[in-house]
């Protein structure tokens, strides 16, 4: 093999880790957006949802029905409750989608570390 395929060949190579790790940024970005637009819409969600037990509460209220309590009455135990449940399953989520993002930057290393070594 002459000196120019070895260079050629190299510099492909090195064209395609560039590529590869154009790539690997451009897709960790894509997650960090999507891991945003998540967090977001449980965001909208939590606030959809208190505003219609507030709309609830003061239909209620207002129609004067006997015998229905207000949400205001519930416990700070319901409260907490409810909030840790958002919590922990957002936390689950966000964990789920770390471990995830772990195995592909794990995965992209070690195509890396084979194209270190094929150079």
């Amino acid at each position: 093999m002459a000196n120019g395929d070895l260079h050629n060949k190299l510099t492909d190579l090195q064209m395609r880790g560039n590529q590869l790790t154009n790539e690997t940024l451009e897709s960790t970005r894509r997650i960090k957006d999507c891991l945003d637009t998540q967090d977001a819409g449980v965001k909208t969600l939590v606030m959809l949802d208190e505003q219609g037990e507030q709309l609830d509460r003061e239909n209620r209220v207002s129609s004067g029905q006997p015998g229905v309590r207000a949400k205001d009455d519930r416990t700070e135990d319901e409260d907490q409750v409810g909030d840790g449940y958002i919590k922990r399953i957002r936390e689950d989520e966000m964990e789920e989608k770390l471990t995830q993002l772990g195995e592909k930057v794990s995965n992209l290393k070690s195509n890396l570390e084979n194209l270190c070594n094929e150079i």
